[in-house]
């Protein structure tokens, strides 16, 4: 590989493991010699004390990820793994997210499955993709039908139509979706209380996925969220996401389930309450526990009410 201002640029499919980088004859040794840095590929850069820093260009050898060989069962196995966020990471997912591969009715079953028993204690959601290919749902008149014959109507699904462009690049709307609502969170102080509908988004366009624009009227985009309960993406005064409802809309009449913000609330304020009195477990459970408990969250579900983000 050829060395330019000591930076060789490799495919982001090389894997660093079991990586051998040598100059000449010379093994480098990373940290001493090189470092390793993913960004639009895997870069090598040559470092100034260590061997080979002057090299023009550098021998590597080992692995390369072979995407392909990827099966649904293994993301579907994989979703299992997200039990160990909590215990491996410290950090409760709130949504659940496999970009490419919740089109599959079989995989977005098991993440519905997952996302209101994370570790069996925490709520989330999984936000899954409507199939956009020529078969499937490729324009906004067909989203209800596929939605409803593939069993997209779980009320812990936020279901997601289209294909974001931002430039070259294309996104699965689910993860914009995810992008989305992190955003929003995030300008609340972590609180879901907000819908992440009608918010801008940062994308040139939408498609589906034979890369054909999707353009829709308010009226058409209403017939994807409003009938069909699918957030998808519109184009008025600058490209924003569109969508309140979870997938369980319109067959549920429960608001408390079909509206995002709200139900997110839902499982926000239960995980709240498991991570804030878990040291409690195990204590002596004496009136007092139990009062302090119960005051020390009622004191708080009360600041909610005060910030506006709770009505009761």
């Amino acid at each position: 590989i050829d060395v330019k201002d000591h930076i060789a640029v490799l495919s982001a499919d090389v894997l660093k493991t079991d990586l051998v980088v040598k100059a000449g004859e010379t093994v480098l040794v990373e940290g001493t010699d090189y470092e390793i840095i993913y960004s639009d590929g895997c870069i090598i850069e040559l470092l100034p004390e260590g061997t080979g820093y002057n090299a023009t260009s550098i021998t590597i050898s080992g692995k390369m990820a072979d995407p392909s060989a990827i099966k649904a069962a293994d993301i579907e196995a994989a979703i299992e793994k997200v039990d160990m966020c909590k215990t491996v990471l410290g950090v409760v997912p709130d949504l659940i997210c496999a970009p490419g591969w919740s089109q599959l009715p079989a995989v977005a079953a098991v993440m519905a499955a997952k996302a209101p028993s994370i570790g069996g204690l925490f709520f989330g959601k999984a936000v899954v993709d409507i199939d956009s290919s020529a078969t499937a749902a490729p324009t906004y008149d067909k989203v209800l039908t596929w939605k409803n014959d593939n069993g997209y109507t779980d009320e812990n699904m936020i279901c997601a139509w289209g294909i974001a462009a931002v430039g070259d690049y294309r996104f699965d709307m689910s993860v914009i979706v995810c992008g989305q609502i992190a955003r929003v969170d995030e300008g609340n102080g972590s609180c879901p209380y907000e819908s992440p509908s009608n918010k801008s988004l940062a994308i040139s366009g939408l498609k589906n996925e034979a890369d054909e624009d999707i353009t829709l009227t308010l009226a058409q985009a209403d017939v994807v969220t409003v009938t069909a309960g699918v957030v998808t993406a519109i184009n008025y005064d600058g490209w924003v996401l569109w969508g309140n409802y979870t997938a369980c809309y319109p067959a549920s009449t429960d608001v408390a389930k079909y509206f995002i913000c709200t139900s997110r609330m839902h499982d926000w304020i239960n995980n709240t309450f498991v991570n804030t009195f878990w040291s409690k477990i195990d204590k002596p459970m004496t009136r007092i526990a139990i009062d302090a408990i119960v005051n020390s969250f009622n004191s708080w579900l009360a600041g909610l009410i005060h910030e506006g983000k709770l009505y009761g």
